[in-house]
C-alpha cells in the first residue's frame, strides 16, 4: 500500500509539472507574438520618420534653389 501511494504521488507531480510547461509555453507565444508586434510597430516608426526626413531635405533644396536665384 505504501508503494501505491508514492506511485500516485509521483503520478500526481509528473502531472502537475507537465501543466507548468503548458503554461509556460502559452506565456512565452504570447510574449513572440508581442515582440513581433512591436517590431511591426518599430519598422512603421522608422518609415514615417524616413518620410519626413525625405521631405525635409526635399524643402531644404528647394530653399537653397531659391536663395541661389535671389542672389
Amino acid at each position: 500500500m505504501v508503494n501505491v501511494g508514492r506511485m500516485v504521488e509521483e503520478q500526481t507531480k509528473k502531472a502537475g509539472d507537465g501543466e507548468e510547461k503548458r503554461k509556460k509555453a502559452k506565456e512565452g507565444e504570447k510574449k513572440k507574438k508581442l515582440g513581433v508586434e512591436e517590431k511591426n510597430v518599430g519598422e512603421e516608426e522608422k518609415e514615417k520618420r524616413r518620410e519626413e526626413e525625405g521631405k525635409d531635405s526635399e524643402a531644404c533644396q528647394l530653399l537653397s534653389v531659391a536663395q541661389f536665384h535671389v542672389d
